[in-house]
C-alpha cells in the first residue's frame, strides 16, 4: 500500500509538472484507446488548440493534420457510412460515397 501511494504522488507530481499540451496528448491517448470517433477528433482538436497556445507551430501543424483525419473518420461513422475500425487514412483523400438502393 505504501508503495501504492509513493507511485501515486510521483505519477501527480510528473501529471503538475507537463504542459497543458502534454496533458491534451494523453487525453487524445485515453480517447484512441477507448473513446468514440467524435471523442478522439474532439481531443485531437485541443491537442492542436494546446499547441497552437504555446505557439509550437510544428506540433500545432502535426495535430491539425491528426484533427482533419479524426473528425473525418467521426463524419463518417456519423452517416453511417463506415466502421470505427476505418481510418480516415484508409479512405484516402476521396473516400467513395455509399447510397442505400432498395
Amino acid at each position: 500500500m505504501r508503495w501504492l501511494l509513493v507511485g501515486m504522488g510521483m505519477g501527480l507530481a510528473l501529471a503538475a509538472c507537463s504542459s497543458p499540451a502534454k496533458q491534451a496528448e494523453q487525453t487524445y491517448d485515453l480517447a484512441f484507446a477507448k473513446g468514440s470517433a467524435a471523442e478522439r477528433c474532439a481531443a485531437a482538436r485541443a491537442v492542436k488548440q494546446a499547441y497552437q497556445k504555446a505557439d509550437d507551430t510544428g506540433q500545432a501543424e502535426t495535430w491539425r493534420s491528426k484533427e482533419e483525419e479524426e473528425c473525418r473518420t467521426a463524419r463518417l461513422v456519423g452517416k453511417g457510412n463506415a466502421s470505427p475500425a476505418v481510418s480516415a487514412a484508409q479512405l484516402g483523400p476521396n473516400p467513395p460515397q455509399f447510397h442505400e438502393t432498395h
